[in-house]
């Protein structure tokens, strides 16, 4: 069994998984986190590491102008670990100005997260906003903030959340189930062309 990562009298957890960059909405997610600590006592927890450059240089700027705010930054992680950086978080935050279906998504949903993710690329297939996660419009830092604060103030609409969130990634998302919809894509492909298909 891991070990608890953050004292059960910390603050909440608010955790963001991936490089954090300008795509991932990293300066969204800094001005949401700073709305956000002015009103509940919260800690923000970037696993992944900031891209160098402006992203860097960001976060440079960030810490020296709100030293009193709780920013961690972690490099890397295994994924033992990373596992239970998703358990114990009290938010998995996603704030991507666009993006495909990122992997936090499915590992969050499936370690039962309450997610809080844009509205954009395979996010909106997968979170149905309200019932097993919440999406806000891409780049609207007010709202995610507002979000945040929402749940934060709600812990049994967060479990409720995370449950359903975990019971769409075990029906809709295992390996398994990938396996099963590649090959009914690949059965109807073929009988859409008579059973002619070839591959290139």
């Amino acid at each position: 069994m891991q070990p608890k990562l953050w004292p059960s009298d910390e603050p909440a957890r608010l955790l963001f998984v991936g490089e954090a960059r300008a795509k991932k909405g990293l300066a969204l997610l800094l001005v949401a986190y700073r709305a956000v600590a002015a009103q509940r006592a919260a800690e923000l927890v970037l696993v992944g590491g900031v891209r160098d450059g402006d992203d860097a240089a960001m976060i440079t700027l960030f810490q020296r102008h709100y030293p009193d705010l709780r920013l961690r930054i972690i490099a890397w992680v295994g994924q033992n670990a990373l596992r239970e950086y998703y358990r114990q978080c009290t938010l998995l935050l996603l704030p991507s100005l666009h993006d495909g279906l990122p992997n936090a998504l499915l590992e969050g949903m499936a370690c039962g997260c309450a997610v809080i993710g844009s509205a954009v690329g395979g996010m909106t297939d997968v979170v149905e906003d309200g019932v097993n996660g919440c999406l806000v419009p891409p780049g609207d830092a007010d709202a995610l903030a507002e979000a945040i604060v929402r749940l934060l103030d709600a812990p049994e609409r967060r479990e409720e959340l995370g449950t359903k969130a975990r019971e769409t990634v075990v029906r809709k998302y295992t390996l398994e189930r990938e396996h099963e919809r590649y090959r009914e894509v690949y059965c109807a492909a073929v009988q859409s062309t008579g059973g002619n298909a070839h591959l290139v």
